[in-house]
């Protein structure tokens, strides 16, 4: 994964993992609330969720992916404009954090290669240490864009033509799915799980996308609606600018 796709989630998912990988918060509640979605279009529905999940803030999300290719798992927390994540693929692992307007990443030699796109020799010259990229410098904005609530959303949510289902039970709560394609993905297809109890927010999606190399899966998991997050910067840092790079 090249420098100008950091961290982005891959595409696809098989419903199997659903049920057994979604979290959901305490404030979806207990009982027989009533259904806040009932006699809603799959569109109204959609924009309910957003905006809730907008109001809220924040989340944590568990996203795995598996395919023709290595697995993958990123673990995270997003708030509009700060955020903290984990990819790990394989033997390979990154950590990001973007706090302000700084960001910062720390990984092994495997995930700075391979998911960050260092070359081997840097890769392996700081891996362990964390490392500060700052706005002017060329991972910022990948990294900016892959940790917080807005881009989340954008990545998971169905786009195009959409369709919904239920209310079904997903997690121990009933839900309704909201079916549409990926966006910026032919041929793929997501659905978007939604708690039809107030606050009405998402606890999870599935997709599937099938490509000339073989067909891709995702199952994320969403909770801790709203919860505060709580980012240092790590003391120590190295600067991006700084590292031994190859000229281009």
């Amino acid at each position: 994964m090249t420098s100008a796709t950091i961290l982005r989630m891959r595409r696809g998912i098989s419903r199997g993992l659903g049920a057994a990988a979604i979290l959901v918060t305490a404030a979806c509640g207990a009982g027989t609330p009533p259904n806040a979605l009932a006699g809603k279009t799959p569109q109204q529905v959609l924009s309910v969720a957003i905006a809730t999940a907008e109001r809220f803030g924040s989340v944590h999300y568990i996203l795995q992916t598996g395919g023709s290719s290595q697995q993958q798992t990123v673990i995270g927390d997003a708030g509009a404009r700060q955020g903290a994540q984990t990819v790990v693929m394989g033997a390979d692992k990154v950590e990001v954090l973007l706090i302000g307007t700084g960001a910062y990443l720390r990984g092994n030699a495997g995930g700075l290669k391979d998911v960050i796109g260092l070359p081997s020799a840097t890769a392996t010259q700081y891996a362990g240490k964390w490392i500060s990229v700052q706005p002017s410098d060329s991972l910022y904005q990948g990294i900016a864009r892959a940790v917080t609530l807005p881009d989340l959303l954008d990545e998971v949510k169905p786009s195009g033509r959409l369709a919904s289902g239920g209310p079904e039970t997903l997690g121990g709560h009933a839900v309704v799915g909201v079916r549409g394609g990926l966006s910026g993905a032919t041929g793929g297809t997501t659905t978007f799980w939604v708690t039809t109890a107030p606050p009405a927010v998402p606890i999870g999606v599935d997709a599937q996308t099938t490509s000339a190399g073989g067909t891709a899966s995702e199952v994320g998991a969403f909770s801790k609606w709203g919860e505060r997050l709580r980012l240092t910067p790590p003391a120590g840092s190295v600067p991006y600018s700084g590292l031994s790079l190859p000229a281009k």
